[in-house]
């Protein structure tokens, strides 16, 4: 499986564990950046990685007003949008499984898995 496959796993199993607190706030599990300097999230409505600093907990959104088509995002995260969002909370992975179910735990934990043999398997 190719790179851009990969990803399109990672990020349906990303989409598959968002979760919402029992403040309301939506819960989005937060994966490393590849240059180990924070977190990203996946972002379902403008189609995007949005990149945080290390730590958990509510961060603003960093959503696009407009696809690259020009067409209006509302995002619901999104203080810019209508009505304004309240941003979103990042969450360990572990986090989100457990508000999610075993399903996606089991999702994720096998492509964890199929990503860490693939790194061996290239050096």
């Amino acid at each position: 499986m190719g790179k851009k496959a990969d990803e399109k796993r990672l990020i349906a199993t990303l989409e598959s564990l968002e979760a919402v607190s029992e403040k309301g706030m939506p819960l989005l599990p937060a994966v490393p950046r590849e240059d180990g300097y924070g977190w990203k999230v996946w972002c379902r409505y403008c189609k995007a990685w949005h990149s945080h600093g290390i730590g958990l907990g509510h961060r603003g959104a960093h959503c696009l007003s407009h696809d690259r088509r020009g067409r209006p995002i509302n995002s619901p995260y999104s203080a810019f949008s209508d009505p304004p969002g309240r941003g979103y909370e990042l969450v360990l992975r572990e986090e989100a499984l457990d508000a999610n179910g075993r399903e996606a735990a089991r999702r994720l934990v096998e492509w964890e898995r199929e990503e860490e043999a693939k790194s061996r398997a290239r050096t």
